[in-house]
This record gives C-alpha cells, sequence and structure tokens, in this order.
C-alpha cells in the first residue's frame, strides 16, 4: 500500500494523488482489513503536510485517530499511531 511520497519537486502535488487510495479503501469491500482507512487518512495527512497543508493534514490525522479506536488489532493500531506520531501535528 502506498501511504507516503516524498518527492521535493513537487511540493506535495504527487503525493496527494493518494487520495484514489483513500477513496478505494471507502468502497472497502473483500480484501480489506479494518485498518486500512484510518491508514490511507494517515496517508492524507502525510501528503498535506507535504503539500504545505497543516491544516488539512491535522484533519485527516484526527480523522485516522478517531477511526484508529476501533481497530482490534494492537499491533496494526500501534503502527498507524506511530506514523501519525510522526507529523509532528
Amino acid at each position: 500500500m502506498r501511504a507516503r511520497v516524498r518527492d521535493p519537486r513537487s511540493r506535495g502535488t504527487r503525493a496527494l494523488a493518494c487520495e484514489t487510495l483513500l477513496e478505494l479503501n471507502e468502497e472497502g469491500g473483500e480484501g480489506f482489513e479494518e485498518w486500512d482507512l484510518p491508514s490511507a487518512e494517515q496517508g492524507m495527512a502525510h501528503a498535506h503536510l507535504a503539500a504545505g497543508d497543516a491544516e488539512q493534514a491535522s484533519c485527516w490525522a484526527e480523522l485516522a485517530r478517531e477511526k484508529l479506536a476501533r481497530v482490534e488489532d494492537l499491533e496494526d493500531r500501534e503502527l498507524i499511531e506511530s506514523q501519525i506520531g510522526e507529523l509532528g501535528l
């Protein structure tokens, strides 16, 4: 899964392409796990931060945190929480 894209030349433009990943996760269905959507949302937070929009990054990070509360697997939850923590928001 592509959660974060780092390309300093694009100033986050390419990173925002992960919106497609988010849309797929929102649709869900067979093969998706309970952690997929909060993972995609933290990816959006990273993308917005890379694009210079800390306010939107904070909003996406909060959405991811809310959904993480419903993820039963502790290891999955801790991994995504650590990725959100990398944002420094």
